[in-house]
């Protein structure tokens, strides 16, 4: 929990400060128009096609039955498979972005097209570092080092960010911005692996133990958990592109910014989850269903008063701290910031019920319905953005975290009455 703690202090960090620090260095406008070109190739974090964390099940629960061995085979799989997917993708990725120039449309125009491509290559290779180090993590927990993992994991994005933000206050622009964030990024991940092989050298990058076979089999599990993450990033990298198309750069600006102040909430209780995420797993393959049950609950519970404080705090104190966060000049507008606090609020109430499905690899259905509300959600969003502007993609967002909180009780509902 503390390790958890730590990261999301990170998080909030990172996302509190960028944004008053670009503003103030690029202009609301460069700022709108960054949060566009990080929005594209955010859909690469998927390329794994959501295997790594269906493989990091797997290989708790061969730990559990003390099956190391097979562990360690998932695990080279998982490396060949990112290392090979992901930079495959980046490839044919990369070539429609300089190809077709769709960031101008997305409202990117300050930005010579060359810079373009070179920074969309640039934070390609940040994700491609990124999917390396989850796979480390999930070694991590294999050997019950959570703590440890989740806290240097964490770290590498603190040193990232340092980096990068340093290169703002010595005058760099976007592309000097990412090119530090790299560095940082490949320190941190290289000094994250070295210490995991101080504690078992068998987790070293040998992809002779590696297996087609076992991806073929975690493919159907890992692409229907792809449907969260790929899901979350329609909400938030969709939303942002459709208000930007529509709008314009600044108003995706202004809608970044609030939209990661009402996040806090969410990420409040993602610590929780983190924490009783590979617990949930260990407990459901030792069929210890009374332990499961009484993690399940209590989950829920810390859920609604994290709900009910962060919710009630951001709402009476939300546009003095933007005042104090940013600048007096930034347009706060009330009605978009209160509707996406609903809709925060709406989605940490739902984690409880479908952090419990994806641990025990009981979510193929809830994967599906995931992925078509976001898809829809982000169809109406185009529609309601036309007619009232950045509020009606908080009208959107509402309506997709309410459908995903019914949905997914009633299916933790039916699991937990089958476990009985």
């Amino acid at each position: 929990m503390s390790a958890n703690v730590y990261g999301q202090i990170v998080n909030v960090l990172v996302q509190l400060l960028t944004i008053p620090l670009l503003i103030s260095a690029w202009g609301i406008g460069k700022y709108g128009e960054w949060v566009i070109l990080s929005a594209i190739p955010a859909y690469l974090i998927m390329s794994d096609f959501g295997i790594g964390q269906i493989a990091c099940n797997k290989m708790i629960e061969k730990e559990t039955v003390g099956d190391g061995k097979g562990s360690i085979k998932i695990y080279q799989s998982l490396l060949l498979f990112n290392l090979l997917g992901s930079l495959s993708i980046s490839i044919v990725f990369i070539g429609i972005v300089h190809l077709f120039e769709i960031y101008k449309s997305l409202g990117v125009e300050s930005i010579d097209s060359s810079v373009v491509t070179l920074i969309v290559f640039l934070q390609i290779i940040q994700v491609v570092l990124s999917l390396q180090s989850n796979a480390f993590l999930s070694a991590y927990k294999c050997l019950k080092r959570h703590a440890e993992g989740a806290f240097l994991f964490h770290s590498i994005k603190l040193f990232e960010w340092g980096l990068g933000i340093s290169s703002v206050l010595i005058g760099q622009g976007v592309l000097g911005f990412i090119l530090f964030m790299i560095v940082g990024r490949l320190i941190g991940t290289f000094f994250m692996y070295f210490k995991l092989l101080s504690h078992n050298n068998d987790y070293r990058i040998n992809l002779a133990n590696s297996s087609v076979g076992i991806i073929k089999k975690l493919i159907v599990p890992g692409v229907t958990f792809m449907s969260f993450p790929l899901g979350i990033s329609i909400m938030l990298q969709g939303m942002t592109l459709i208000i930007g198309a529509v709008v314009g750069s600044a108003g995706a600006g202004v809608f970044n910014a609030l939209r990661t102040l009402v996040r806090v909430v969410i990420q409040g209780v993602t610590i929780i989850n983190q924490s009783f995420w590979p617990e949930l797993t260990r407990a459901y393959s030792k069929g210890d269903y009374g332990f499961l049950t009484k993690l399940y609950n209590r989950s829920i519970v810390l859920a609604i008063v994290m709900a009910a404080f962060g919710g009630l705090g951001l709402a009476l104190f939300g546009e003095l701290f933007v005042m104090w966060w940013i600048d007096d000049d930034f347009l706060f507008d009330f009605e978009v910031f209160i509707y996406l606090l609903f809709g925060a609020v709406v989605s940490v109430l739902a984690q409880p019920a479908w952090v419990l499905l994806v641990a025990l690899s009981k979510h193929f259905s809830l994967g599906l319905f995931y992925l078509f509300l976001s898809v829809l959600s982000l169809i109406i969003a185009k529609y309601l953005v036309g007619l009232y502007g950045v509020v009606g993609a908080a009208y959107s967002i509402i309506a997709f975290e309410v459908g995903i909180l019914i949905i997914s009780y009633i299916m933790a509902k039916n699991l937990m009455s089958s476990l009985k």
